[in-house]
């Protein structure tokens, strides 16, 4: 792709985000014990400014004797239907060696969860999650596409274009957490 080519889509990036008032997306962690999948997602709200973190089941019930843990990443945008069986889509990434949920994934999670739910600490500022715990969020569960024609962004452009405002480093060990490992 030339450079012309590049700036144009970067541009129509920036011009989705600054259109959206929400983005956010789910991400697939594995089976429970009783093969009922657990997901985990979060939605990300411009004017308030917030996020906000759900899963479909408890996480420690993948670390439950007779869980299955993702092999792959699997992730969709916010408010799209997965169409697939879920077993179709990891086996249509056999490939792809990133993404493997891990026990140290799933303590992860749960860290970051426990930090925003909190609402305080280094990952804030003024009470507002920070760009950084923004972007630990998203690098977690769904960091964007880069379809622009269907409207997509990246969270990236959503920093660029969103006032979550920045707040010192850290990282989520670093934070208070109601999660101990």
């Amino acid at each position: 792709m030339d450079v012309a080519k590049e700036l144009d889509v970067a541009k129509e990036l920036m011009h989705n985000a600054e259109k959206i008032s929400k983005f956010g997306g789910k991400r697939f962690l594995g089976f429970t014990p009783n093969s009922k999948p657990v997901w985990i997602s979060y939605v990300a709200y411009r004017e308030q400014p917030k996020i906000v973190i759900k899963t479909t089941h408890d996480l420690t019930s993948l670390l439950d004797v007779g869980a299955r843990l993702a092999t792959n990443r699997v992730v969709f945008k916010m408010n799209s239907k997965n169409t697939t069986h879920i077993e179709h889509s990891l086996s249509m990434r056999k490939n792809d060696t990133g993404g493997k949920v891990s026990i140290s994934t799933i303590m992860y999670l749960q860290k970051l969860i426990s930090t925003l739910e909190l609402g305080y600490g280094k990952g804030f500022v003024n009470g507002v999650p920070s760009r950084l715990l923004f972007r630990y969020i998203a690098n977690s569960i769904f960091e964007g596409s880069y379809d622009w024609e269907s409207g997509d962004t990246s969270v990236s452009y959503i920093l660029k274009a969103w006032n979550f405002p920045s707040g010192e480093y850290f990282t989520i060990d670093s934070t208070p957490s109601s999660y101990s490992n």
